[in-house]
């Protein structure tokens, strides 16, 4: 913008020195001073359009040259966001993954604990069996508490072996299933 104002400056001092010029040489009748004082206006306006040409080309250059650094800077900024973006991606992926194992393993908690819940029942309900199969156990060594003791201990070991035939099945008839 300085330029324009020394321009203006340049141009106004010009035509002032010309007119004063041609003012003088008018008044002392000279033709030749009119000659000069329009060579030195129109040298006056041509050095100020050489300025202005000048100061146009500063400029344009000083505007190529910062287009070109702002351009620079877009491309730059751009690549920053896109590597950002990338590694956002990337974690949001490894989080996800996580998440799922996450998910998986719980899921195989509940059910190894409903598995779990399920064992204690049939043990607490065999458990139960075997206190009312001892006291069934007990009641017939009562009743047959007539018999030899060789007699009662052959049914007390019958018996118990029925019992674990029985139990020994349905053990591996629950392995099986």
């Amino acid at each position: 913008m300085g330029i324009y104002v020394w321009l203006a400056i340049g141009l106004v001092l010009g035509i002032a020195v010309g007119y004063i010029i041609r003012r003088v040489f008018a008044e002392a009748g000279l033709e030749s001073a009119n000659k000069l004082a329009e060579s030195v206006v129109e040298k006056a306006k041509k050095e100020a359009e050489n300025i202005r040409k000048e100061a146009d080309l500063q400029a344009k250059d000083r505007l190529y040259h910062g287009k070109i650094e702002l351009d620079n800077e877009i491309k730059e900024r751009r690549q920053e966001i896109q590597n950002q973006e990338r590694r956002l991606a990337s974690k949001e992926e490894n989080l996800d993954k996580k998440i799922e194992l996450f998910d998986r393993k719980e899921m195989e908690l509940l059910k190894r604990e409903k598995n779990t819940l399920h064992q204690e029942k049939a043990l607490q309900e065999k458990e139960k069996q075997y206190v009312m199969l001892l006291e069934e156990e007990r009641v017939k060594l009562e009743r047959i508490s007539g018999m030899s003791v060789e007699e009662a201990k052959k049914v007390l070991i019958e018996s118990m072996e029925e019992v674990a035939r029985h139990d020994a099945a349905r053990l591996i008839k629950q392995i099986t299933d």
